[in-house]
């Protein structure tokens, strides 16, 4: 009797060992499969992240290709690979492993392609930023430069502006004294025909100057007459 119960105690305990191992099993498994949903859920968040990265890099690079041929620089053309747009992908629904572990697989080749795709456009922006780093500081040098010869014409001017505003008066004098030396050249003009006249009748004037000198000899003398009959 003690014998049979002995071995009823020992197969409830066997029984009891094979359930809490399964249980065991279960919860391993459970734990697996929560670790596996982690990872793919990181991956496919990273996944997300990565194509909202490859939807804003186009722009960016768009941006600053504008930005380069507003230079006058050609950008450097490299075809894209990125999609116009992505579907959301769902949360596996299976909970088979080699079959979480495929889709993992798949994942991480397909990220694995994504991050090359990534990596070349970073590149090319770059590239394409180090060129329009390189034209906006050729830029802001010409600007400067243009900067500081615009300044240093505006000092000149304002030095010159004293002389071209006495230059300006002296022109404005000259216009009001053209009338008055206009004038005293006809004038002169008409003292030069006169004496060109007289020049063309040199007996006639002669004869009038002694006739004034002998006036004026004649006129002495009276004078001198009447002097010295004062004088007596």
């Amino acid at each position: 009797m003690f014998s049979i119960f002995r071995h009823q105690a020992l197969g409830v305990e066997r029984r009891k060992d094979a359930v809490a191992e399964k249980v065991q099993e279960a919860r391993d498994k459970k734990v697996v499969y929560k670790k596996k949903k982690m990872q793919i859920e990181e991956l496919l968040t990273e996944r997300e992240v990565l194509l909202r990265t490859m939807n804003l890099l186009p722009k960016n690079v768009e941006q600053l290709e504008q930005k380069i041929e507003s230079f006058g620089v050609e950008p450097i053309t490299v075809p894209s690979a990125l999609p116009s747009s992505h579907a959301k992908i769902a949360l596996p629904e299976t909970t088979d492993v080699e079959e979480l572990r495929s889709i993992v697989t798949d994942l991480v080749q397909d990220l694995d392609q994504r991050r090359d795709t990534v990596t070349e456009l970073k590149k090319r922006r770059s590239d394409l930023q180090e060129v329009f780093n390189g034209e906006e500081e050729t830029f802001d040098s010409k600007k400067a430069e243009y900067e500081s010869r615009r300044a240093h014409l505006n000092e000149e001017f304002e030095e010159l502006k004293p002389l071209i505003q006495s230059l300006e008066e002296r022109q404005e004098e000259a216009e009001k004294t053209i009338p008055q030396v206009e004038e005293q050249i006809n004038e002169a003009e008409k003292q030069l025909s006169a004496f060109n006249s007289a020049a063309s009748n040199p007996d006639e004037d002669l004869k009038v100057q002694l006739e004034e000198e002998q006036a004026i000899a004649e006129s002495l003398l009276q004078n001198n007459g009447s002097q010295i009959t004062d004088y007596e």
